[in-house]
């Protein structure tokens, strides 16, 4: 009895031990795991139908299916974002991506899954003369926080910050950066899905080297176990193989001196002497635009296999010729084509059928070469029964042997193979090709400037004599007037009918429209030069008035310079300061009311335009402020270099002068302090503007009601707080000066204000002639900010 007891204690433990099990793994497998994604390409993307894809994306969802756990995508909006979430816990899981320092010590990776290698990647003409060791003045676009924008890799360099890749790669392109610092593998797929990678170099040595894997929050322990138990389980599979050549995380090989080209016997497009020598349509092309291009070209003879999966790193440069698609033109390259090869359907002439399209196969048993652009298409269409075999003797016997009812191939190649074998009129061809495919020379990844040499002389070629030879020696004279010409022909005539009833009764309505037109340029002629004459008149009457103006103006102001001068005489000794100082504030006037005058003679001319330095405009105001200043007690204090600027003298003293003042006039501080500098990326603030003067002071600021119409004419704000002070009633027009001064060369000009506090007037002025222009980004931020 005591046994059975036991017995059933046993059993009753076994049980209860099973369930948790059972119960732990069925918890286990409904875990969710969170992970961010962000448009970052091609590490993160969306597909066409909005979802998340990519490099991390794929590899999240491989390890998920692999270990055993749900996975709920989060979206943001930026990398930072998605690096930011990562590292405090509000996603688990980062795949495929560095444990650099933003993300400890909270995080920890896995083991890794790719090497990454992080270069400079410069303009391909810049590349011989760019010393990736010396980067004293150079530009480096970054992305921050991500790989690469670390300073200690990039010693003596100006880093400038970019939100994403593509912006830092637009600004290299652009030249607004001298290089850019980032994962190269990444640079080089944006680059190639744009087809731009012939127009970026990658320098070596590389900044930094260092591999991918899995970034775990330690929130999440149990998890890092659980992939770092599958990766080799994806690695033994080729799983992950896969997905690195998929995303090219392999990063390619340079551009060699000698590029090898890999051969195989394909008649007509590559026949093979006994003696090795390599000829064919394809090879001879390849040689004439390789000689076009100042290309050097080497042969290595490649089975059908290799031939198959094409050019790539490790294996051949170029193929002489292959036919495109979509799945080839995923994994190599392919310059402009220069062959069509139409596909055609073949079976025995003794069999009951003649398929003249693919939907014909439905049923039937179609053979296909091996990795084949045939293979490939057949495929694609879907609900054939495929039969695989090797090279065309393989397809030819499968035909012959009746193993398959029909064999798919390009026309010209496999029946220069049944007349080899003296066995054409054994075998029917298909009235029209089911598919013609363009052809062209093919190359592994990363030979960008070679297809772009290759592609700038191949129009000439494909319409020289040279080429038309070539065409004839290898296919003969073709057939001109096929059927699908003769339809063209026909088309065309009946098109050409439509048009010229169309352009029949098109042109009686033009010509109806037209003399329309012309009764109204007539009468809207003669009301413009009505308009013309009253503006000139106008213009003339302004001149005179401020020709008039101006001697009306300096006439008082030399009248008192004479009784200073007539005092000094009588005095027979050194006057007052004070009397002295008269003196040189009537000069001073008469200058300004001549700037003025000219100023105001060129509007709209430009002609007293020049280069000219704001530090000595702002130098010239402190002088003319002087008893401003010691009145107020007040400050002006220049804080950073102050650039040269392509713009009248006169206009550019009117808006730093108006502001400035302002700032000393409208403060109730004891000590009025006005700060005037310059916004570049050496000397940023915390507004984000680049490029732009600013006119900073702690006086009474703008009240929230005269915000929006302080830079109308005549208004004058209603916060009391202006200081009561000889000469400085003012009658509201100088902010109006400024901002139309401003706005007269295309500028912007704003202001950031807390009543009580102060105010920060920003504006631009055009650069200088011969220097670098006003960046596109500083320009738009300005104008966000207005």
């Amino acid at each position: 009895m005591a046994g059975l007891r036991t017995l059933f204690v046993g059993l009753l433990t076994f049980a209860c031990a099973l369930a948790l099990s059972v119960g732990a793994s069925l918890a286990q497998s409904q875990e969710t795991v969170r992970v961010p994604w962000t448009e970052a390409p091609p590490m993160m993307m969306s597909d066409a139908q909005g979802q998340p894809s990519g490099f991390t994306v794929e590899l999240a969802q491989m390890l998920a299916q692999e270990a055993g756990f749900d996975i709920e995508f989060r979206h943001y909006d930026r990398i930072d974002e998605v690096t930011a979430a990562q590292a405090r816990g509000e996603t688990d899981m980062l795949a495929g991506v560095d444990l650099i320092d933003v993300f400890q010590p909270e995080n920890r990776i896995s083991d890794p899954i790719a090497r990454i290698t992080v270069s400079l990647a410069v303009p391909t003409e810049r590349a011989e003369q760019f010393d990736p060791t010396n980067l004293d003045g150079k530009r480096v676009a970054v992305i921050p926080p991500i790989l690469g924008s670390d300073p200690d890799l990039l010693p003596g360099a100006t880093l400038v910050n970019h939100t994403n890749p593509e912006a830092a790669l637009v600004s290299v392109l652009s030249g607004q950066a001298d290089a850019m610092s980032y994962s190269t593998n990444v640079t080089f797929a944006m680059l190639r899905a744009a087809r731009l990678d012939g127009r970026i170099a990658f320098l070596d040595p590389p900044l930094l080297e260092t591999t991918r894997g899995v970034v775990v929050h330690q929130s999440r322990p149990e998890l890092l176990e659980r992939i770092n138990a599958v990766l080799p389980q994806l690695e033994a599979k080729g799983s992950l193989q896969a997905l690195r050549e998929k995303y090219l995380l392999a990063i390619p090989a340079p551009v060699p001196d000698t590029l090898t080209v890999g051969v195989h016997h394909v008649p007509p497009f590559v026949s093979i002497s006994e003696d090795g020598t390599p000829g064919g349509f394809g090879v001879e092309i390849l040689e004439s635009l390789a000689e076009r291009a100042g290309l050097k070209l080497r042969y290595q003879r490649i089975t059908d296999a290799e031939f198959g999966r094409g050019p790539r790193q490790g294996g051949v440069d170029v193929m002489p010729m292959m036919a495109s698609n979509p799945t080839r033109r995923a994994r190599m390259d392919f310059t402009f084509p220069v062959h069509r090869v139409p596909f055609s359907i073949f079976t025995l002439h003794e069999a009951a059928i003649a398929p003249q399209g693919l939907d014909d196969l439905i049923g039937l048993r179609v053979g296909v070469e091996d990795g084949k652009n045939a293979a490939q298409l057949a495929e694609a269409h879907g609900g054939l029964t495929l039969s695989y075999h090797e090279g065309k003797d393989g397809l030819m016997n499968a035909l012959l042997q009746g193993q398959v009812d029909a064999v798919l191939a390009p026309n010209s190649a496999f029946t220069s193979h049944l007349e080899r074998n003296h066995l054409r009129d054994k075998v029917l061809i298909s009235r029209e090709p089911f598919y013609t495919s363009e052809s062209g020379p093919a190359l592994r990844l990363g030979l960008g400037e070679v297809r772009e040499a290759l592609n700038a002389v191949i129009p000439a070629y494909l319409i020289s004599e040279d080429y038309e030879r070539l065409q004839q020696d290898w296919f003969g004279t073709p057939t001109f007037w096929t059927s699908a010409r003769l339809r063209m022909l026909l088309a065309l005539g009946l098109a050409f009918l439509l048009t010229a009833l169309g352009f029949g009764i098109w042109q009686k309505m033009q010509r109806s429209r037209a003399q329309e037109r012309q009764a109204r340029l007539l009468q809207q002629s003669r009301q413009l030069e009505v308009l013309v004459d009253e503006l000139e008149r106008s213009n003339r009457e302004l001149d005179s008035f401020a020709d008039i103006a101006s001697h009306d103006l300096k006439e008082p102001l030399r009248g008192i310079q004479w009784q200073v001068q007539a005092l000094q005489e009588r005095a027979g000794e050194a006057l007052p300061e004070e009397i002295c100082r008269i003196e040189q504030l009537c000069a001073q006037m008469e200058t300004t009311i001549s700037d003025l005058l000219a100023s105001a003679q060129h509007r709209g001319k430009g002609s007293d335009i020049a280069d000219i330095e704001t530090g000595d405009v702002v130098d010239e105001i402190r002088t003319e402020l002087a008893e401003l200043l010691t009145e107020t007690k007040g400050e002006l204090r220049v804080e950073t270099p102050l650039p040269r600027v392509h713009a009248s003298r006169a206009k550019a003293k009117v808006v730093f002068q108006n502001l400035i003042a302002n700032g000393l006039i409208y403060n109730r501080s004891d000590t009025p302090v006005v700060r005037v500098g310059y916004l570049s990326e050496d000397t940023p603030d915390d507004s984000g503007l680049l490029h732009v003067f600013y006119v900073r002071d702690n006086g009474i600021g703008i009240a929230t009601e005269d915000q929006g119409q302080i830079f109308q004419p005549g208004v004058r704000g209603k916060h009391s707080g202006m200081r009561r002070l000889p000469g400085t009633g003012g009658n509201g027009l100088g902010l109006s000066f400024a901002k139309e001064i401003v706005e007269s060369y295309g500028q912007l000009i704003t202001f950031e204000t807390t009543p009580g506090e102060g105010t920060t007037f920003y504006f631009s002025l055009p650069n200088a002639k011969g220097e670098e222009a006003i960046s596109v980004t500083g320009e738009a931020r300005l104008a966000d900010a207005k």
